[in-house]
């Protein structure tokens, strides 16, 4: 063999390494080039499906806020309303109750009158009976007035409350 032979050989077995390496390395290159599209096209659809899913949420977090306070607002009104009934109910015991002390008074002080008409000095027991229907009648004057004056100031908070609610509706009208 000649020497041109030779080196062609050897330039053959030298060379043809490194062309396939240079081929392999561009043909790879390539691959991982197609696939991070492919991983970058799939992220895209991911993060687009997140998106409208965060959105969705959104909406419907918003929507179940919005019908809670809805519900909030009816369950306080009746609530309210149930407090007012009770408290009118009770209001009108005591009134009937420091009624009856009054008539219950009144009767105790014609009895006494009667007996001093007749001469005869009144019962200890009329006279504690008084003591006690005059003691009733002041404690529920004063459980009355005490009611009132709540009753008032409840009005007064409902009456604002109303207006906070108003001003509300009409600021999330604008």
């Amino acid at each position: 063999m000649s020497n041109q032979s030779l080196l062609i050989a050897l330039l053959a077995t030298v060379i043809s390494p490194a062309i396939l390496a240079i081929i392999s390395n561009h043909l790879t290159s390539r691959q991982r080039r197609a696939e991070k599209k492919l991983d970058w096209a799939r992220e895209d659809a991911v993060a687009e499906q997140a998106e409208k899913a965060a959105k969705l949420l959104l909406q419907s977090n918003v929507a179940v806020a919005k019908s809670a306070a809805d519900n909030a607002e009816k369950v306080l009104f009746g609530l309210e309303r149930i407090h007012t009934l009770v408290n009118s109910d009770m209001t009108a015991a005591r009134s009937e109750q420091r009624d009856q002390a009054r008539l219950t008074l009144a009767g105790l002080r014609k009895i006494i009158q009667l007996d001093e008409d007749a001469g005869r000095e009144p019962s200890q027991d009329d006279l504690d009976a008084i003591d006690a229907a005059e003691k009733t009648i002041k404690k529920l004057d004063t459980i009355l007035a005490d009611r009132l004056a709540q009753q008032r100031k409840v009005e007064q908070q409902q009456q604002q409350q109303q207006q906070q609610q108003q001003q509300q509706q009409q600021q999330r009208q604008t």
